[in-house]
């Protein structure tokens, strides 16, 4: 009867134990109920929320106007397929206006953080002052967590991530979505973008592998892990590619993809040579830019707008056709307020190019990197428009657009996770960012 009974327990442990390990792998997170919630695309009216969870099931955004007693429901499913993730998009909001914010499954709130909330942006004609933060190459080490406190301390709006965000470096569906999951779960970053809206998108390293290009194997996974985990507005022609643009107050972002079109097919600029943007990116960049009403228009990307002269093919440099196409549309078109960034190199740089003749005025690239600890100071090469440069570990840059001052004015601040200036700050009104 011992016998009997001692089998009966050993068995019932034996059974707790595998079902208490299988509920762990499926979860791919122990006990973890959800990662999250992070703020994405953020406008005048409507917000885009995401959170991961650790099993499929219906999950319920609420958001309340601050002071309000009525909270706004919003029901989603999280499902296997997309990695149980979900972006509700809250709608019907009022703009320039401070909300609170809550995960629920059932009556239950997952949301241990009962102070969560969020500002939806000015509109584009406001006379305020706009914060935007950028920042390339990001890792889990300590340098990086300090740096994103500073960005929380530095009064900014909204969040930019150019690429390498994080580092992953192959195609794997598991592979990108383990990535995903570890940079989300970063507490310093998760604490910055539960109150602070923040855009991405993709370079070489969390596209695929170093200096890859659109011919890479198994972008498609790629694709749909970012996707999954980046709560953008939009993500390329919604098929393939992930650019996007967003208004923040008089800023409009223009977000471009400079990996998924890359190298495979001719370019629409010079059909003897390979393309960059791809001509579905390109035709969108250019009726985006004729029909913004922004004061600033920023051009973004992960890497840098010209060439690096050390042999690779990885920047606008080894596709100079189609970036002089770019320069030749704005000056045509006659458009105001454009400003260059890009990220990608490990070190921070200011480049001024004479295109007065071509454009009407100097255009300018701002090129901030890295927020990780690692320099690269061999890229940090002579150039003839180059006004500004550091080779400094864990940095951002801060944009601030100011319509409270007149003419209206843009001023770039390059700053360390300890705050210190890079170098000085750059100011450029919207007179000299206009054709003559």
């Amino acid at each position: 009867m011992r016998n009997v009974f001692a089998k009966t327990i050993k068995k019932l442990i034996i059974t707790t134990l595998l079902f208490v390990f299988h509920s762990i792998i499926v979860s791919g997170q122990g006990s973890k109920q959800i990662i999250g919630p992070l703020l994405g695309h953020t406008d005048t009216n409507s917000v885009n929320i995401w959170a991961r969870f650790n099993t499929k099931g219906h999950y319920i955004l609420e958001v309340k106007k601050t002071g309000s007693e009525n909270w706004k429901m919003f029901k989603a499913t999280a499902k296997k397929d997309n990695d149980f993730c979900i972006t509700w998009k809250a709608e019907n909001l009022i703009p320039s206006t401070h909300y609170l914010y809550r995960i629920k499954k059932g009556e239950v709130i997952l949301t241990k953080n009962n102070n969560l909330s969020f500002k939806t942006a000015p509109s584009t004609n406001s006379k305020t002052q706009v914060h935007l933060a950028f920042g390339s190459g990001t890792s889990y080490e300590k340098g990086t967590a300090e740096v994103w406190n500073r960005i929380s301390k530095s009064n900014i709006d909204a969040l930019v991530i150019l690429g390498d965000s994080p580092y992953i470096d192959a195609t794997k569906l598991r592979t990108q979505r383990k990535k995903y999951r570890e940079f989300s779960e970063f507490s310093e970053f998760q604490n910055l973008a539960q109150s602070i809206p923040f855009w991405g998108t993709w370079d070489d390293h969390d596209f695929a592998y170093n200096d890859s290009d659109g011919t890479a194997k198994g972008k498609e996974n790629s694709l749909k892990a970012f996707k999954e985990y980046r709560p953008n507005r939009s993500f390329g022609n919604g098929k393939e590619g992930i650019y996007t643009k967003f208004n923040y107050g008089s800023v409009e972002v223009f977000l471009l993809d400079t990996r998924w079109w890359s190298w495979t097919a001719p370019s629409y600029a010079d059909s003897s040579k390979k393309t960059l943007l791809g001509i579905t990116q390109w035709e969108w960049l250019k009726k985006s830019l004729i029909e913004s009403k922004a004061t600033f228009k920023l051009i973004a990307c992960g890497m840098i707008w010209d060439d690096k002269k050390n042999g690779e093919k990885d920047d606008w440099g080894t596709y100079m056709y189609e970036r002089d196409a770019l320069f030749r549309f704005i000056g045509k078109e006659k458009i105001s307020g454009v400003v260059l960034i890009g990220g990608d190199i490990h070190v921070s740089r200011v480049l001024c190019y004479k295109t007065e003749e071509e454009i009407g005025y100097p255009l300018y690239q701002f090129i901030t990197s890295p927020l990780h600890g690692r320099t690269i100071k061999s890229l940090n090469i002579p150039h003839p428009n180059l006004i500004r440069d550091a080779v400094v570990p864990n940095t951002f840059m801060k944009i601030t657009a100011d319509m409270t001052v007149e003419p209206a004015t843009l001023r770039a601040e390059f700053m360390d996770r300890d705050g210190k200036r890079l170098f000085d700050d750059i100011s450029i009104t919207i007179d000299q960012l206009s054709p003559k």
